[in-house]
């Protein structure tokens, strides 16, 4: 069964509906041809209004909520599953699950009150989620089974349902803005000093058990990825305000889940509201780094920092400390806030990027760095710019530049390649080609054969029957029988 079959069972047919209006809508735009170019923002807008014309907006929605609940009913039944079955599923896993649970209803029940579904049907998908949440293992969560004909009792409970879920909605997020609130400030920050964490007087080196400094190392770790997290969201969100794009409720609920994050890894409400306040400053120098393993799978990391020592010190650790994979291939590219090309990019397996990271992190002064943005503004501000800086400044420059050549050499190589195989599935077409017309001209010859023998079949057995026709029997078998006297 393919996997549109798949759906469309699930959605009771809705989603087979809306695929073979948009193909028709797509075949009457391409032609004959059937090839056009990628479509645009008006057009994709008027398939979205064939789309509801011919299927219908209710529709539409609720085979979507029917895929939301199913979804939903499957990572219940995940989480669950391991909850009842992995002997290492901890306490601190099971609140994660609900968290994340909890937080993939409040983003469904929250879309339903902008959905195009009436109040009775709304309440159907709550009560769903509601079912999956009880029993994900033996609930029904087909189109059917979500949305099933309702007696007037049946509309009571379902719009009591979905007025409880707008109750419940409207709660929680006036509760995640106090939190919110409480916690970032959306005006930029003054230069002050971060927040010392709360650091514990070290004991005797006698009195620190192996468990103990494991304990620490893995706080250490869950500071240092709460803070990432939370400079991520709120660039993000600062990113968006700014090119004045229409606010979006994730990215929200980001902010609310990364300042969650922060106090669960031990940052008190000072630090993390610190973090939130300065991120745009301690985001200046932004590094990706993707590792592709051999099987083909990719996985991606990112960091932002304050400063180009910084950010070099993060790469060494992750490249130097990651239990990577043989054959894993490493690409890192280290940019400024408002600039495209980055002044770092390093590309090749782990001993090679090893290495560059290496001097790359040598070459920077830790306690001197300062913040690319920085030079710029002194020079702008004068003409006595140290000696130091200059240096520090053209070198950074240098390094992007060559950086900026080896990328370039290395799609010019990748262009040749693509070229060659190009020359060569040319080739090889002129020579399938060639044997295309000699088989043919077999093949008109093998016909011009067939019907020279056909024909002379034909004549054979018309001669045959005169030859039959033309001969009398010699029996006497052609005369009358004769009759008996009596």
């Amino acid at each position: 069964m393919s996997e549109i079959d798949e759906i469309a069972q699930q959605t009771g047919r809705t989603f087979r509906d809306v695929l073979n209006v948009a193909g028709q809508w797509l075949r009457t735009l391409r032609g004959a041809d059937g090839r056009a170019p990628k479509l645009n923002r008006k057009q994709r807008r008027e398939l979205a209004e064939q789309i509801m014309a011919q299927v219908g907006a209710e529709k539409v929605n609720a085979a979507y909520y029917t895929k939301r609940v199913a979804d939903y009913r499957s990572e219940h039944a995940i989480a669950q599953f391991q909850r009842e079955n992995d002997p290492l599923h901890t306490d601190q896993d099971t609140a994660a699950d609900t968290e994340r649970l909890d937080a993939m209803r409040l983003r469904i029940e929250e879309s339903l009150g902008t959905s195009a579904l009436r109040i009775e049907h709304r309440g159907q998908v709550v009560m769903a989620l509601d079912r999956a949440a009880r029993a994900p293992y033996t609930m029904d969560a087909s189109f059917n089974a979500v949305f099933t004909p309702m007696t007037d009792r049946d509309r009571r409970e379902a719009r009591v349902a979905a007025v409880e879920s707008e109750q419940w909605v409207s709660a929680r997020t006036q509760e995640w803005d106090r939190r919110v609130a409480s916690m970032t400030v959306d005006q930029p920050a003054r230069p002050t000093q971060a927040p010392q964490l709360d650091q514990p007087q070290p004991p005797a080196p006698r009195s620190v058990s192996p468990v103990a400094q494991e304990v620490a190392i893995d706080q250490d770790f869950a500071r240092a990825n709460a803070i990432q997290q939370i400079r991520h969201v709120q660039y993000t969100w600062l990113h968006d305000k700014a090119s004045g794009r229409a606010r979006d409720p994730y990215g929200e609920i980001a902010r609310r889940q990364a300042a969650e994050q922060a106090q669960r890894a031990g940052m008190t409400t000072e630090q993390v509201r610190w973090e939130f306040a300065n991120a745009e400053a301690n985001s200046r120098c932004q590094v990706s780094l993707t590792a592709s393993s051999p099987d083909g799978s990719a996985q991606g990391m990112r960091g932002y920092f304050a400063t180009e020592a910084e950010a070099a010190a993060w790469t060494h650790d992750t490249v130097r400390f990651n239990q990577w994979t043989p054959g894993t291939s490493l690409a890192v590219r280290a940019r400024e806030t408002g600039r495209r090309h980055p002044f770092y990019i390093a590309e090749g397996n782990q001993i090679d990027i090893g290495a560059s990271v290496e001097d790359w992190h040598r070459d920077l002064n830790p306690d001197k760095a300062q913040p690319p943005d920085k030079d710029r503004k002194v020079e702008k501000t004068g003409t006595g710019t140290g000696s130091d800086d200059l240096e520090r400044r053209v070198s950074m420059l240098q390094r992007g530049l060559d950086a900026v050549t080896a990328d370039r050499d290395y799609h010019k190589k990748d262009l040749e390649s693509v070229r060659g195989q190009l020359d060569t599935v040319k080739n090889a077409q002129l020579g399938l080609n060639q044997e295309l017309r000699d088989l043919r001209g077999d093949l008109d010859t093998a016909r011009a054969d067939r019907d020279r023998y056909r024909g002379e079949r034909d004549e054979a057995v018309d001669k045959l029957r005169s030859v039959r026709h033309e001969q009398q029997p010699t029996n006497g078998a052609d005369k009358p029988r004769p009759q008996m006297s009596r």
